[in-house]
């Protein structure tokens, strides 16, 4: 068995290695106390191992102190161990912070050190130099180290309760700290992140072409409770009673009510957050007629999509897209790498809906883009849970690359036909809606029109239906439409008043050939600008004068100059030019005639500020009576540098 001695020197070995080490190695982020504290204890157990005393009860005080050194040097390692998981930079970053905290902290640190050097000063009293002096003080040895037996047991109680407290308190201080710079640090690069995203999704070439779009605000005018039967069937597709055709057709004619259907139908998947895209076609707006930027625009939508899940895959593939080459590359490039790659991440349980509406309107190397933009649309179907609704007229071009053997399979088509149940009658003349019913023979832009008429028309309502309805044909729906615009036109500017003053015929004329022949859509003010310098220029009142008194037919808004004009539907351009259905030579616009004092006016216009002449741009095509091919000009040279006719 071990003696008193053998068990003090034991005690000794482990207790003043550890407390040394205490005192030579300084925390990372130290609570200063430690440090004199180690030294305070290793003196303290000094005092008592070279007393000559009662050597049991100086091995159970070294056995006491033991424990308390062990406790504080567990503290100080918690400390320790909890600081050097944090990095160097991240505590430099929280300095003053720590500065502040070692201060708050430094209360209960003192005072536990203040008491261990207490017993330091007590524990003197047991050194003693000769023997006989050990004899006369042996009762006062047993007192102290009583004392310091019952000092030790209450600073080990004050140094758990307080001091560690103290010290676990003050680390969760210092980790909470460098978590808040990481939480900083990551919500800072959370928004450069994002904001280096939103930078790339914004370099694709895009244009606004949803059904939310200004250009399409004509077409979102649904008459709720009518079309029924049609949106029956679209709910069918929607719900997946047809989940093995991800592609819906509507077919019709010119005038029939698609863009509105499919304006509709785009707005109700929208609300039900199941819209990813939509691309509205639009016959002589620039990039709304053409295929150029068809693939970014619906990958930017997609991007932006509610349901987020694919904007992270798209801006991946964006980078990868610009990386490979300009923002503007081959369409096949476009749908590879924007559309299908991307699809390839997508959630296959949820279904993501595409509308994209007249495709006969897509005119631009109509016969080479349309079906390689129709294919790649498909083939999207194949990489992901898309499902694409489309609009088109009867087109030969787009009807054969739709029964494309490859792709028959994974159609359904739906030919909008006008259902006379939709048609609401009552009113003080019950008649009036089967009237134009009638008349209208499933034109949708029909009854858009007259709609537009009635509310135009100067005199009463009942004067305007009866002047509607005068001379009523039962032919066939063209006829009909033909026969609107004329009257349409008779109300806005009578015959007699054309013919009573030129100078109004003309300026009229004018205007419904730039509504006739211009490819892309004018303003007032560029109209004023381009016709100033020839021998009849038009200003902007001339345009409110006439323009105005065409709202029926036409988009234009009065007493806004820089706001562009364009007709509501393709049908009234070509009914101004053909003599078969304009019967009236007042409001018939010549394109021989009207191609050359346009082309004039823009060889002038073009002269005055610097550009090329018109001619050298038509490659001196001029007066074959084509429809003008001219694209908009806003004044500024790269526009105009666009600018071409095939006269």
């Amino acid at each position: 068995m071990p003696s008193s001695r053998e068990i003090i020197d034991g005690i000794l070995e482990w207790t003043k290695k550890a407390l040394v080490l205490g005192q030579n190695v300084n925390s990372v982020v130290p609570i200063p106390a430690y440090g004199p504290i180690s030294t305070v204890l290793v003196a303290l157990i000094d005092q008592i191992a070279t007393a000559q005393t009662n050597q049991r009860a100086a091995a159970a005080v070294l056995q006491q102190i033991q424990t308390l050194a062990k406790i504080v040097g567990q503290s100080k390692d918690t400390l320790d161990s909890g600081i050097t998981s944090l990095s160097m930079t991240d505590l430099e970053k929280i300095e003053s912070e720590i500065q502040d905290q070692t201060s708050k902290f430094k209360g209960p640190f003192d005072k536990f050190l203040e008491d261990l050097q207490q017993l330091n000063a007590l524990s003197a009293g047991l050194k003693h130099k000769y023997g006989w002096l050990r004899l006369v003080f042996v009762g006062n040895d047993a007192e102290i180290i009583r004392q310091i037996q019952e000092g030790v047991s209450n600073a080990t109680i004050f140094f758990e309760t307080r001091c560690h407290v103290e010290t676990l308190q003050y680390l969760r201080v210092i980790q909470d700290k460098v978590a808040e710079i990481h939480s900083t640090v990551k919500n800072t690069e959370r928004v450069v992140n994002t904001q280096a995203d939103r930078d790339i999704l914004e370099s694709l070439p895009r244009i606004d072409a949803s059904y939310r779009a200004s250009t399409n605000a004509e077409k979102g005018t649904f008459l709720e409770g009518t079309r029924s039967v049609l949106f029956a069937e679209l709910e069918r597709w929607i719900k997946g009673d047809l989940s093995d055709k991800p592609v819906c057709v509507l077919s019709g004619g010119a005038g029939t009510g698609k863009s509105t259907v499919a304006s509709e139908l785009a707005r109700r998947l929208d609300g039900e957050g199941k819209l990813g895209a939509s691309f509205f076609f639009t016959r002589g707006i620039t990039d709304l007629d053409s295929t150029r930027v068809f693939f970014p625009t619906i990958a930017y939508q997609l991007a932006n999509w509610n349901n987020g899940t694919l904007r992270q895959p798209i801006v991946d593939a964006v980078r990868k897209h610009l990386g490979k080459g300009t923002a503007c590359q081959a369409m096949k490039y476009q749908a590879s790498d924007l559309l299908h790659a991307s699809l390839d991440d997508a959630n296959k349980a949820s279904p993501i809906y595409v509308v994209v509406d007249a495709l006969d309107e897509c005119t631009r190397e109509a016969s080479k883009l349309v079906p390689e933009m129709l294919d790649l649309l498909m083939t999207a179907t194949e990489h992901g849970p898309l499902r694409i609704f489309l609009t088109s007229r009867p087109d030969p071009l787009i009807e054969y690359n739709l029964q494309y053997p490859k792709w028959t399979n994974i159609i359904h088509t739906i030919s909008i036909v006008a259902s006379s149940s939709d048609a609401s009658h009552g009113g003080r003349r019950p008649d009036v809606a089967g009237h134009l019913a009638r008349r209208a023979q499933g034109l949708f832009i029909y009854a858009r029109t007259a709609v537009n008429f009635l509310g135009t028309y100067p005199g009463t309502l009942d004067e305007g239906v009866d002047y509607l309805l005068q001379g009523e044909s039962e032919g066939v729906a063209l006829s009909a439409l033909d026969g609107l615009y004329l009257t349409v036109l008779t109300n806005a500017f009578p015959p007699d008043s054309l013919l009573k003053n030129p100078r109004l015929r003309e300026r009229v004329q004018f205007f419904l050939a730039c509504i006739a022949l211009q490819k892309e859509p004018m303003t007032p003010q560029f109209l004023q600008s381009l016709t100033s310098p020839t021998h009849a220029p038009v200003t902007c009142e001339d345009g409110d004068s006439v323009l105005d008194r065409l709202r029926a037919v036409i988009i234009f808004k009065r007493g806004a100059p820089t706001e562009e004009f364009r007709p509501i539907h393709a049908t009234f351009p070509q009914f101004l030019v053909d003599k078969t259905r304009c019967t009236n030579e007042l409001y018939l616009v010549d394109p021989r005639h009207y191609h050359a004092r346009i082309a004039e006016a823009w060889n002038s216009y073009n002269g005055r500020n610097g550009y090329n002449r018109w001619n050298d741009r038509c490659n001196g095509k001029s007066g074959n009576g084509e429809r003008c091919n001219v694209e908009r000009c806003n004044g500024e040279r790269s526009n105009s540098e666009r600018c071409n006719s095939e006269h």
